[in-house]
């Protein structure tokens, strides 16, 4: 189901998820912008393939497994993958955030970076530097920070 957007300020947050960790990020995000005016929406990744809204901040939250998209990411990336010399994401401005298990030491926070680097390559703008948590350390505090 392709994106709806949303009249007004508003924060699209796509996230994926293996465990639900990532989910949890996204609905504390979620919580934080409603408090400060932003109208919301979460959404799955897969459900931006083909329909990333230009008009939206766009939060992405995702697992990096074994250096494979998760169930619910695999059509976004494939998605990005194929269209990465075209401007379809021109002007968005977006944010990554990725969870990652430094034990899959080759392939730690692939997806992650990979995304990140379809959405500047296709000429979005990043408006905050790109984070990431450890699950084998304590999560809390990087997200917080």
């Amino acid at each position: 189901m392709p994106i709806q957007e949303i009249d007004g300020p508003a924060i699209i947050i796509l996230y994926a998820s293996q465990a639900g960790t990532s989910k949890d990020f996204a609905e504390d995000i979620q919580a934080s912008a409603t408090n400060y005016g932003f109208a919301t929406k979460i959404r799955a990744l897969d459900s931006a393939a083909e329909s990333v809204p230009k008009n939206q901040t766009v939060v992405i939250i995702t697992p990096s497994y074994k250096g494979m998209p998760t169930g619910n990411t695999k059509e976004c990336v494939s998605w990005l993958e194929a269209n990465t010399d075209s401007e379809t994401l021109e002007g968005i401005s977006y944010a990554v955030y990725g969870v990652g298990n430094s034990y899959w030491t080759i392939t730690y926070y692939r997806i992650l970076k990979l995304i990140d680097q379809l959405f500047e390559k296709m000429e979005s703008g990043r408006f905050v530097e790109t984070g990431h948590v450890d699950i084998k350390t304590d999560i809390v505090e990087p997200w917080e920070d």
